[in-house]
């Protein structure tokens, strides 16, 4: 079944674009070619070396939010994200309102929007040295594409862009984060995987206060050896000369909320807030 939905998916993403619909994927035309990289250092401590960006002002969230909520329709239905790099993001105004301000469950093309956006942050606030990041950002097109429907992630031109990218504006071998979101169920969450410790942890609103359950360890445990076995696969594609490996890798479940809650939405605020 698996390799019947993954086909399909294939097929339909090779389809034409008439601007009609946004795909969640394009089969990759462009040959593999790998980029020596060269040897170096991970980053600094982004909060040791100051490039944790600031939180903006409450008042100016607060007059955001006001404006949004108070927004007309021929306003909020225009195009407001229009972006093609590294797949075709668009979304509208009203979504945006819908998902962000409202209690509307978060799509993935949003999750990719606030995720492109946190890279962008994350290069403009670097005060380390030219060409070193301590993020790398993965959009969500990654993960839903390996653990829904288990298609070889180097068939797909979105993951292709966001490997090629890397390399052309930052060393990949200083990342000491590779940060994976991902929609398990009703709830996104995101996995941290620390290139130096070779620790993931896995980061869940929706396991509460008390904990992961067994059920939730075991589901964490398979879905993070799948984007592990993934992440090298194009890792060694893309790359020479990179050291890590998947041998020796484990995992920590840190309780990441002080109050029990639901809703996607929020979840999505604080595993952001904790990539930060």
């Amino acid at each position: 079944m698996r390799k019947f939905v993954s086909n399909l998916i294939i097929e339909w993403c090779d389809q034409p674009q008439d601007g009609s619909v946004i795909l969640f994927g394009q089969k990759a035309t462009t040959p593999l070619s790998k980029t020596s990289l060269t040897p170096s250092r991970m980053s600094r401590d982004p909060w040791v070396v100051g490039s944790i960006p600031r939180s903006p002002p409450p008042v100016a969230t607060l007059a955001i939010v006001d404006w949004m909520t108070r927004a007309p329709m021929s306003v909020l239905a225009r195009n407001w994200i229009f972006h093609v790099h590294p797949r075709l993001l668009k979304l509208d105004g009203s979504q945006i309102r819908q998902q962000l301000v409202g209690s509307h469950p978060l799509c993935d093309d949003m999750c990719s929007l606030l995720m492109r956006r946190l890279g962008q942050i994350d290069a403009a606030s670097s005060k380390d040295s030219k060409g070193k990041r301590w993020w790398k950002i993965m959009e969500p097109d990654f993960s839903q594409v390996i653990v829904l429907s288990n298609i070889d992630p180097l068939s797909v031109q979105s993951i292709h862009n966001q490997f090629i990218s890397d390399a052309r504006e930052f060393n990949p071998v200083t990342a000491r984060m590779y940060v994976i979101p991902t929609q398990i169920e009703d709830c996104w969450c995101v996995y941290h995987f620390d290139m130096l410790e070779k620790c993931v942890h896995v980061l869940d609103p929706s396991a509460g206060t008390d904990g992961f359950s067994n059920r939730q360890l075991k589901l964490h445990q398979f879905v993070s050896d799948k984007l592990l076995t993934a992440l090298f696969v194009c890792v060694k594609a893309f790359y020479d000369n990179w050291s890590c490996g998947t041998d020796g890798w484990t995992r920590r479940f840190p309780i990441i909320i002080s109050e029990n809650f639901k809703g996607s939405v929020k979840c999505a605020t604080l595993f952001f807030t904790y990539i930060f």
